[in-house]
C-alpha cells in the first residue's frame, strides 16, 4: 500500500482514494471506474455503494493497495461492471463492504482525532452522513480501529478476500474483492516500500489459493500474517459468504 503525495501541500486535495479489485484476472481501480456513473443507482444499499463511491473520488490522495490500478477494464465495461453489482445481490454487498471498511476507519479518524486529521470540514460532515446512515439502514460499523492521528498516516492491509463467480454480458466473470483493515503506519524511511511489499506478498497468497478452485466456484479467502511476515491463506468454498464477516 502507498500513499501518492505529489506535494507536500496536505490542503490540496489530489486524485481521490483508489481502491482495488480483481475481474477475470485484471486489477482495476473501482472508485475511478464506477465513480463517474453512480448518479445512476437508485436507493437503497446501492445508493449508498454510489455516495460512498464518490466520497473515495473527493479524498486526498491515497491508493489502498500495493501496485498502479489501470483505469480501464479490458474484459467488462464500466457499465457492464455496474450491471453486474446492480444485479448481483453477493456483489454488490461485498463491494460495498469494501468501500464501508474504509470509509467508517476514515471516520473514525476524525471522530478520534479532529483537530490532526487532515480532512476538510466539509468531508467530515459527508463522512459523518454517510456512515451514520450506513449504520442504520445496514448495521455497519467500523471494525477496526486504528490509532493513526493523521489521514495520511492510515493505511489499510489485506484481511483476505472474496471470489465470486457470475455470469456479465452472457459470459462467466469471477472477481476477487478484497477485505481490509485499517492501521497506523508512520511512513518513515523505507516503511512504505515495506508496506508495498506485504501488500504484494499476501495478494499472490490469496491469488495462488483462487487458483485451486473450479471455474464456477465462490469462495471465501482467509489471510493469516505470522510475526516473521510470512503469510498463511486458506480458500474455503463451502463457507457461506454472509458469514464470513461475523468471524
Amino acid at each position: 500500500m502507498k500513499c501518492i503525495r505529489g506535494r507536500s501541500d496536505r490542503n490540496v486535495w489530489l486524485a481521490g482514494l483508489s481502491l482495488p479489485f480483481m475481474v477475470n484476472g485484471e486489477l482495476g481501480d473501482i472508485v475511478n471506474i464506477l465513480e463517474p456513473l453512480c448518479a445512476s443507482l437508485e436507493p437503497g444499499i446501492k445508493a449508498r455503494l454510489g455516495e460512498g463511491l464518490i466520497l473515495l473520488h473527493d479524498l486526498p490522495d491515497k491508493t489502498v493497495g500495493w501496485m498502479d490500478q489501470s483505469g480501464a477494464l479490458l474484459s467488462l465495461s464500466a457499465e457492464e461492471l455496474l450491471e453486474a453489482i446492480v444485479s448481483n445481490d453477493a456483489l454488490g454487498t461485498r463491494f460495498c463492504e469494501l468501500i464501508a471498511d474504509c470509509l467508517f476507519a476514515i471516520e473514525g479518524l476524525i471522530e478520534r482525532n479532529p483537530e490532526s486529521c487532515g480532512i476538510n470540514q466539509e468531508l467530515r460532515l459527508r463522512l459523518r452522513h454517510w456512515t451514520q446512515l450506513a449504520t442504520n439502514d445496514f448495521g455497519w460499523y467500523d471494525r477496526h480501529l486504528s490509532h493513526a492521528t493523521q489521514y495520511e498516516d492510515l493505511h489499510f492491509f489485506l484481511d483476505g478476500a472474496y471470489l465470486i463467480s457470475t455470469t456479465v454480458a452472457n459470459k462467466l466473470s469471477k472477481f476477487v474483492i478484497p477485505v481490509v483493515f485499517a492501521k497506523n503506519v508512520s511512513l518513515e524511511e523505507n516503511t512504505s516500500q515495506k508496506v508495498a511489499a506485504l501488500m504484494q506478498k499476501s495478494w499472490r497468497a490469496v491469488e495462488q489459493s483462487l487458483q485451486q478452485l473450479p471455474a464456477h466456484a465462490c469462495a471465501v479467502v482467509y489471510l493469516e500474517t505470522d510475526d516473521d511476515g510470512l503469510v498463511k491463506c486458506t480458500a474455503d468454498p463451502d463457507v457461506p459468504i454472509e458469514l464470513w464477516r461475523a468471524r
